[in-house]
């Protein structure tokens, strides 16, 4: 979710808001360039992110946290005519509004596929221009034989609160 906030900004975006539990990730969100960001305990988040974006809800959702309610959650944020895009892996069918789609008249688009030969020079061209911040989100560093215990065990683990582990076959 925090590389897509920066690679929203860079691509232009005019206001990027990030709904985000953490406060930690909130304040990193902050850091990268996110116009305000919202916590989804808070009872009024939706009404304060409609209201942020004349009332109507944000042209374009991307959905990143996989999570089983989420997806409903960026369909029903979304204004009418909107774009949502499923970015997170849920580990699960995902219940949604058919409903607000329709009524609504949004689109709702899944990606996962990552096109070498297209995106990986656009990626490295941000992160060499300084328009994608990757440094911030490396939250540990680990030899490649920790790679189970400290790497995806820690990744899975949420009161551990990693965003990205880099993994070095040379530590």
């Amino acid at each position: 979710g925090l590389l897509v906030l920066q690679v929203a900004r860079a691509a232009g975006a005019g206001a990027v808001y990030l709904v985000e539990p953490r406060p930690g990730r909130r304040e990193l969100g902050r850091e990268l360039g996110a116009t305000a960001t919202l916590d989804p305990a808070d009872p009024g988040w939706m009404d304060e992110l409609r209201q942020r974006c004349d009332g109507l809800g944000p042209d374009v959702v991307l959905e990143c946290a996989g999570a089983t309610e989420t997806a409903d959650l960026a369909i029903r944020a979304a204004r009418k005519g909107g774009r949502i895009v499923l970015v997170g892996l849920a580990p699960d069918r995902v219940p949604i509004s058919v409903l607000d789609i329709l009524v609504g008249e949004k689109q709702v688009f899944g990606t996962i596929q990552h096109h070498y030969d297209e995106d990986l020079p656009v990626a490295l061209q941000l992160l060499a221009e300084g328009k994608v911040h990757a440094t911030p989100l490396i939250t540990a560093r680990i030899g490649l034989d920790e790679v189970v215990q400290k790497g995806f065990l820690a990744l899975a683990d949420p009161t551990q609160d990693h965003l990205k582990i880099l993994v070095s076959p040379h530590r």
